[in-house]
């Protein structure tokens, strides 16, 4: 079920809740690819969920039961399983590619250890 449909009645609402809700005005932008990319480069908002929490608060008796759970949970904790669980889901992503082309394996394999070869033999 997609969600654009809704923005029609939403906006609608809004713009009959305006001077109740105490705004003059909004606006609505949609963050490109590029946005995010370029702030993930500059480093901003880099800190997690639960760093974010960590650092709101040293009471954690405050925290909601989510909040709680989520200083408890953190993928970033465990390096080696984080890379075994990326490395196992590379080998997946390339049998399926494998298995649905089989000619891109062989461009992929083959094709830079024939150029290789003919490198060094012209050499």
């Amino acid at each position: 079920m997609t969600v654009s449909p809704k923005f029609k009645d939403f906006f609608t609402a809004l713009d009959r809740e305006l001077s109740d809700l105490g705004l003059s005005s909004y606006g609505v932008g949609i963050t490109t690819l590029e946005e995010v990319f370029l702030s993930i480069g500059h480093g901003e908002n880099r800190a997690t969920t639960v760093e974010k929490i960590r650092a709101s608060t040293a009471d954690l008796s405050s925290l909601t039961p989510r909040e709680k759970l989520l200083t408890e949970y953190s993928i970033a904790t465990d390096h080696r399983r984080n890379f075994c669980t990326q490395f196992l889901a590379l080998v997946k992503k390339k049998l399926l590619v494998l298995a649905r082309d089989p000619h891109s394996f062989l461009m992929d394999f083959f094709f830079p250890m024939i150029l290789i070869y003919v490198g060094l033999y012209v050499s």
